[in-house]
């Protein structure tokens, strides 16, 4: 019993040690299947004291100078994310801070830190450089104001001028109703006239033909307001 309870616990350190390496393997796996195969790990070495250390083998890059080739070599940067910066630099302008490295597509906090000490931003920023991106919004805005107010304008003229043509036309192609020959249907879709009017005016009709359209005020019921309404709408020829 003795010697199979040391074999066992001459056999824990070993145990140990390969569940220690396959959890490193396992977290390395992890760590390359989250940053992609871009991703690279920096060196590190120990100063006097034993601390760990990374090796600044290389000079800062400005990130807002770089080429994505010059990029991709830094530690830590891949093809892919170095490609990203030049294009997140394009589309919004000039780092100000490498702070602002976050918000590049790719790069999260483990990313940022480790790349941290190889990037750099011009300290000799033109003002005008880093905040185009804020006057340029504020440009647009005005430019989409202007041309949708001269949109509304041309569109409430073009609208006015096609009103104004449609009641002319309108006006011009109505079809008037001869008070000689219309029946009692026809008259009532006049403004006002009713049936018992209708009717007054086809007996009016039958018995003295209308001469002229100011005849209708001598038609029972029909008064200067209702004459008024429908004068223009009618003919005696």
């Amino acid at each position: 019993m003795n010697s199979d309870d040391n074999k066992v616990k001459s056999l824990k350190p070993l145990i140990f040690g390969a569940l220690l390496a396959a959890l490193i393997l396992s977290v390395v796996a992890i760590v390359s299947n989250y940053y992609g195969a871009d991703y690279k790990s920096p060196d590190y070495s120990y100063d006097a004291n034993g601390n760990m250390i990374a090796e600044y083998e290389q000079p800062k890059v400005d990130i807002n100078t770089a080429t994505a080739e010059e990029l991709d070599k830094i530690k830590g940067i891949g093809k892919t994310i170095a490609q990203n910066i030049v294009d997140y630099r394009n589309e919004h302008g000039l780092f100000y801070s490498i702070n602002q490295l976050t918000n590049v597509k790719g790069i999260g906090e483990y990313t940022f830190h480790t790349i941290r000490p190889y990037v750099m931003v011009s300290e000799d920023l033109d003002i005008n450089d880093i905040l185009w991106e804020e006057t340029t919004p504020e440009t647009s805005v005005v430019s989409e104001e202007s041309t949708i107010t001269e949109v509304s304008e041309s569109t409430v003229t073009e609208i006015s001028e096609t009103s104004i043509e449609t009641t002319v036309s309108e006006q011009v192609n109505i079809e008037l109703i001869n008070i000689n020959t219309a029946s009692v249907d026809e008259l009532v879709t006049l403004p006002g006239i009713g049936e018992v009017i209708a009717q007054r005016i086809v007996d009016y009709a039958k018995t003295k033909k209308f001469s002229s359209v100011e005849e209708l005020m001598e038609v029972k019921g029909i008064g200067e307001k209702r004459y008024a309404d429908i004068k223009d709408l009618v003919t005696v020829e």
